[in-house]
């Protein structure tokens, strides 16, 4: 589909509860599709006193809402919306989608914004070595309740997923150790087998370990490998649902040595500032 582009430059005031950032905003771009009826509208936040980067992130919390001068309300697309990306540009931006074109003016822009900034003193950065790391089990007990993370062997557990008593035993013995949710862990697990159904663990594989993790608000932003043979490998494939996520780490390379460390990057209420924004008298045209 092709899109044609008008430009709309507007520095508007960003109101904030959280004092130590100032912020503005640029109307960027509106998009308009070929038979005129609707536009989208991207909306791009540039952070001012706090610089992005692979620590320093910010996301949209739920929707942002848009008041139109016809009182129609609008919510803004969780598709385009950036999830803890790396924001080197400093800009964050979020997009109403299928605005009518007839719609000229938004009174009031209305949402709410994370900045997640973690470090290993804000125990949001948690590093475990291999050496001590047991498959199957949480690798980080110090907040249990919010959130766990369990490392587990992708080629023992394909070799056992067809065998129903050594697999009942494994899934009985997770959960037992680890206090989880039976039925969610199940499902968790059976939804990651039904999506790699259509291929095997290839045979030229050396290590595979995937990362299933349950929590209730907080969430796990990044997970990394660390290896002096293979190097450093990130997450490359995510299975996400409301309260679980199975992550998955492929290597290819030579076998991990005793000394690869798992790093894990999670939120936690010390990592996190939450703050609202208010934009007001929106020009669309």
């Amino acid at each position: 589909m092709q899109f044609h582009n008008k430009y709309f430059l507007l520095l508007l005031l960003l109101l904030i509860q959280f004092e130590s950032l100032s912020q503005e905003v640029l109307l960027d771009t509106v998009f308009i599709e070929p038979d005129t009826t609707t536009k989208m509208v991207s909306i791009r936040i540039e952070i001012n006193k706090t610089k992005l980067d692979t620590l320093n992130r910010v996301k949209l919390l739920g929707d942002a809402h848009a008041d139109s001068e016809k009182s129609s309300m609008f919510i803004s697309d969780w598709f385009y919306s950036d999830d803890y990306l790396d924001n080197e540009d400093n800009l964050y931006t979020f997009v109403f989608d299928s605005i009518p074109v007839h719609i000229e003016h938004f009174k009031r822009i209305e949402g709410k914004l994370r900045l997640f900034s973690p470090s290993k003193e804000k125990n949001s950065i948690v590093i475990v070595l291999g050496g001590i790391v047991n498959y199957n089990r949480n690798i980080i007990p110090s907040n249990p309740d919010s959130i766990k993370v369990i490392p587990i062997n992708a080629i023992q557990l394909d070799k056992i997923k067809k065998r129903r008593k050594q697999f009942n035993s494994y899934v009985k013995k997770t959960i037992s150790e680890n206090q989880l949710n039976e039925t969610l862990f199940l499902e968790t697990l059976h939804r990651y087998f039904d999506d790699r159904s259509q291929y095997k663990l290839p045979k030229t594989i050396k290590d595979n370990i995937i990362f299933y993790i349950e929590y209730v608000d907080l969430r796990v932003v990044k997970i990394t490998i660390e290896d002096h043979n293979t190097g450093r490998l990130s997450d490359i494939s995510k299975l996400n649902g409301p309260n679980s996520a199975i992550w998955e780490i492929s290597n290819f390379r030579s076998k991990f040595s005793d000394a690869f460390a798992i790093e894990v990057m999670l939120e936690n209420k010390e990592s996190l500032k939450d703050f609202d924004f208010d934009l007001l008298n929106v020009e669309l045209k």
